[in-house]
């Protein structure tokens, strides 16, 4: 699932998944993503691992057709757990870049 794409994410309440951030198009050419990290401020929400896509990567996405991650312009980011709630929570994907600038943003999540 997307969160650069889309910035708006479901998930159900007993899914423990893997969802990426196609950062490709925000990063300047030529610059990379050193390190990733993901905070929410949802106690029942857990943020896993988080990563940065070390190589090209194909995300089969259905009906949307196959997504190509690029090597360091991607993160990757595990979540479990949540409440089902009609108000959407907020995931904060922050990183560094190659050229010392630091960004984020913020993916929103609801929980069914």
């Amino acid at each position: 699932m997307s969160c650069r794409t889309e910035t708006v994410i479901c998930k159900h309440r007993n899914a423990a998944r893997t969802y990426y951030v196609d950062l490709n198009d925000a990063l300047p050419t030529g610059v990379t993503l050193v390190s990733a990290a993901a905070s929410t401020d949802d106690a029942n929400l857990s943020v896993g691992s988080v990563g940065v896509v070390s190589g090209d990567t194909v995300i089969e996405s259905g009906t949307c057709g196959d997504i190509t991650l690029k090597a360091n312009r991607a993160v990757l980011l595990a979540l479990s757990g949540g409440v089902a709630s009609v108000d959407e929570v907020l995931v904060t994907v922050s990183w560094t870049q190659s050229d010392g600038d630091s960004d984020a943003v913020d993916c929103r999540l609801f929980v069914e």
